[in-house]
Formats: structure tokens, sequence, C-alpha cells
């Protein structure tokens, strides 16, 4: 009974903490000094204090005013790490905004 109750609780705190539609962080990525196609990003996501799982996680790409859904992974390590591929191609110099739910 104690587990069960355990579990409810912490499934409404995290709910709480991070509902549906809430942005838990937002990241730049700059092309920097290259042009770059398809290419891996990863991010270390330890100071967020992430207790999710794959499926709790959302990830857009903003284009304009348009928030565009992406692929993302999640590396469950001591230094977990999300990653996701900057799809296309993005010129030397250009940024791109991702936002993760």
């Amino acid at each position: 009974m104690k587990k069960s109750a355990l579990f409810i609780i912490s499934f409404l705190i995290s709910f709480h903490l991070f509902p549906q539609d809430e942005v838990i962080a937002e990241f730049e990525v700059s092309a920097g000094n290259y042009d770059r196609y398809n290419t891996a990003v990863s991010v270390d996501i330890t100071p967020l204090a992430l207790s999710l799982n794959d499926s709790n996680l959302a990830m857009f790409v903003l284009k304009g005013e348009e928030r565009i859904p992406i692929r993302c992974q999640l590396e469950q390590a001591s230094c977990p790490k999300l990653w996701w591929i900057l799809e296309g191609s993005t010129k030397a110099g250009q940024t791109r905004t991702y936002l993760l739910k």
C-alpha cells in the first residue's frame, strides 16, 4: 500500500512540476564557422535534474512562430545527455532554437 501511495504522489509532483505544455528548457544551436548538414547534437542535461524517460519528453524546433516536433533521444548515464539531429542544411553562423517539453 505504501509503495502505491508513494508512486501516485511522485507522479503528481512530476506532473505538477512539468505540465505538458510547459517548456522545461530552451537550447540554441549555432552552426559556428562551418556549414552543417544533418549533424548530431547533444547537450548535458544534468543541470535540469530530470527524472523522466523518453516517453515524457517532447522536443520542438522553432521556425518563426511555428513549433515543429522533432525526434530526440535521452542517454541515461551518470552524465545524462539529450541527443537530436540538426536536420537539413544549416549555413555557417546560423542559429536554431529548440524547446524541450
